[in-house]
């Protein structure tokens, strides 16, 4: 949950004297020149404190929004018409852009970023195909905001209020520039383009993916990384834990940066690029890739935060040992078929059903559905208002408690939870100082979810409150320590509530623990 800004009530102190006499934009200037604001204000935190004095009740119309007359509304038809940008006519009305953009919505004006024969193309591609917006945008050469607009439009005129979705392929092999990237690169080098499944086969189990890896023959390898400026701005850690990493096993890492929504013009310049650092990777020669590599690092340094050094968050993890290509394939091709007690005897390597799950769903599988048979619903129907978590699941092999829970909802099977008055002196006698299993065992029939429920709404608690010793042994460990040394100092704490209690103190870890 984010924090309260420390610097609030200042904030929105200064919002209401100021916005009465300047746009949003101005205001945010101005507060970023006030020393008394403890972080930067950009403009879309004043319309957010704006919104806020809205609601209340007693200033909502001081500070309700500006009415557009008749004549903003020529201008802008008038300016809009002469192609006009959207900035410059903000300037020239004294408006925020957002509020410009609405207007336009609003007036109906036609959209400057298609053509009558584009927008055709687009309402056809939309209704007669499975093509996502970005390819719509991608295949005709228009920005995808433009196949957005027209998209909301087609919605309303038809009453389809659900959001459009895509063929679900869409999603299982990264981006639309990845894919467009990848297929180019298949085409010239085949087999050494490592398949989707397998792009996280190098790390080691550590979970990190290459987007598009390549291996040749000669032992040469290169890692290729599609980034998205808007998407990577705040992975800096990551990124350069992962890219170390890589290099230590011999990798050559080539990060490609789109700047902007992928263009045709866009993805054959980076194809372009990949193919001559490579072809002369293959010959021995490195010139190009630093040069290239020092252009992309100052591009790292400009989107990335500066504040906060490099560091590994996975330093210290233990991993396990890596998934084999073999292994990897076996998932692949019976993970959902069999009983996951066979998928494991397949394996070469011992692994644990969570293990497989995790695997199978970085490989983008979901189990098959089974339906509910009668028999197993005449169960849920028998036993589900009374039985316990446990015994039910007994009855039901092979199903979860979830999906249990999911049959009953549709069913209309309803679980017990009148508590008896005998129930609730046992909760309120022992809840702070028993664990749930030994709850449990007083309470028979009753789930742990159960008991933390109607512990909720008794308004019980599980400790008592901290003390101010407490505060301060918190302030002095969890900073630097280890989890087990802090643990060690609070030993009536849970881990859970420690780091609970530091966040609410303020204090942060200085350490990648």
């Amino acid at each position: 949950m984010p924090q309260k800004r420390k610097d609030a009530e200042y904030l929105q102190q200064r919002v209401r004297e100021l916005y009465k006499h300047h746009t949003a934009k101005q205001v945010a200037e101005i507060l970023n020149e006030d020393h008394n604001i403890l972080a930067p204000v950009t403009e879309r935190i004043v319309y957010n404190v704006l919104q806020d004095i809205r609601t209340a009740t007693n200033e909502a119309e001081t500070y309700k929004d500006k009415p557009w007359s008749d004549f903003e509304d020529d201008f802008l038809r008038q300016w809009y018409a002469q192609g006009a940008s959207i900035p410059h006519i903000a300037q020239q009305l004294q408006r925020s852009i957002p509020s410009i953009h609405g207007r336009v919505k609003n007036l109906g004006l036609a959209n400057r970023k298609v053509t009558p024969e584009q927008e055709r193309a687009i309402r056809a591609m939309l209704q007669l195909t499975r093509m996502s917006m970005q390819e719509i945008a991608y295949e005709l050469g228009v920005k995808y905001q433009a196949v957005r607009h027209i998209s909301n439009k087609v919605k309303k005129e038809t009453g389809v209020s659900q959001r459009r979705t895509s063929d679900t392929s869409f999603f299982e092999e990264g981006s639309l520039a990845e894919r467009l990237i990848r297929n180019a690169l298949v085409e010239r080098y085949g087999d050494a383009v490592i398949p989707w499944q397998h792009n996280r086969d190098w790390s080691q189990g550590r979970g990190w993916q290459i987007d598009i890896p390549l291996k040749f023959e000669d032992g040469l390898k290169v890692a290729i990384e599609v980034n998205h400026v808007r998407t990577h701005a705040d992975r800096r850690n990551r990124d350069y834990a992962k890219r170390r990493f890589a290099e230590e096993l011999g990798w050559i890492w080539v990060p490609i940066w789109m700047l902007e929504e992928p263009t045709k013009e866009a993805i054959v310049e980076a194809v372009d690029t990949i193919i001559r650092i490579v072809e002369d990777l293959l010959r021995g020669e490195r010139s190009f890739y630093d040069s290239f590599i020092a252009d992309v690092e100052e591009k790292e340094r400009f989107y990335y935060a500066p504040d906060q050094p490099p560091f590994d968050p996975k330093e210290e993890a233990n991993f396990g040992m890596p998934w084999s290509v073999d292994d990897t394939n076996i998932v692949l091709h019976h993970y959902g078929h069999i009983p996951l007690e066979e998928l494991q005897a397949k394996l070469s390597t011992p692994r644990s059903s969570y293990a497989i799950s995790h695997k199978a769903r970085s490989l983008g599988l979901t189990k098959q559905k089974k339906n509910f048979s009668a028999e197993e619903d005449e169960i849920i129907r028998k036993y589900y208002p009374t039985g316990t978590e446990n015994e039910i699941m007994s009855l039901l092999p092979g199903r979860t408690w979830t999906s249990i829970v999911s049959r009953a909802n549709r069913l209309g099977v309803k679980r017990r939870d009148e508590w008896t008055p005998e129930e609730e002196v046992i909760l309120v006698e022992h809840y702070s100082s028993l664990s749930y299993e030994e709850l449990q065992k007083l309470l028979p029939g009753r789930s742990i979810q159960g008991i933390r429920t109607r512990a909720n709404r008794l308004r019980l608690k599980r400790a008592q409150e901290w003390s101010p010793d407490e505060d301060e042994t918190l302030r002095q460990v969890y900073p630097e320590e280890p989890r087990e040394v802090i643990q060690a100092a609070l030993p009536h704490r849970s881990w859970q509530a420690i780091v609970s209690r530091a966040s609410r103190l303020g204090i942060r870890r200085m350490k990648p623990f």
